[in-house]
């Protein structure tokens, strides 16, 4: 019998006290949480492995996250490949031009600040929907 994996995300953020309440929240509720501060790094780990959610800051450090996930979107098919992931944006910087410039790309939009709580309710959809569960 197989057992399943706990989903898993990736975070990217560049405010480590936000990254940590939500890996701490997360963690609680079994989903695993990868974190990025700029962009490159974002994708670094995008092609290196598989998620179940990408959940993306727009103005980082270094980098922005529209061109995240333009690029994410970009990826080749395949199993192994985040390109069809569900991207949810949270920021305090969402405006029409880019609302307008990121709707095709992105199944959500999530307004910062948000409490750890507000942000588990309005992503567990697509970390726990039945085609995101891998069996080993």
């Amino acid at each position: 019998m197989g057992t399943i994996k706990n989903p898993k995300i990736l975070f990217i953020e560049d405010e480590p006290e936000v990254v940590e309440m939500v890996k701490e929240y997360f963690n609680l509720r079994a989903v695993d949480v990868l974190s990025a501060d700029e962009s490159t790094v974002a994708l670094l780990k995008i092609r290196k492995q598989k998620f179940d959610l990408i959940i993306c800051d727009i103005h980082l450090k270094r980098g922005m996250g529209d061109y995240v996930i333009e690029q994410v979107r970009k990826l080749p098919d395949g199993d192994e490949s985040n390109k069809n992931t569900p991207i949810v944006v949270m920021s305090s910087h969402l405006d029409v031009p880019l609302v307008k410039k990121l709707r095709t790309l992105v199944q959500g939009a999530i307004v910062k600040p948000c409490c750890p709580e507000d942000l588990f309710s309005k992503v567990e959809k697509f970390i726990f929907s039945s085609k995101n569960k891998k069996i080993k």
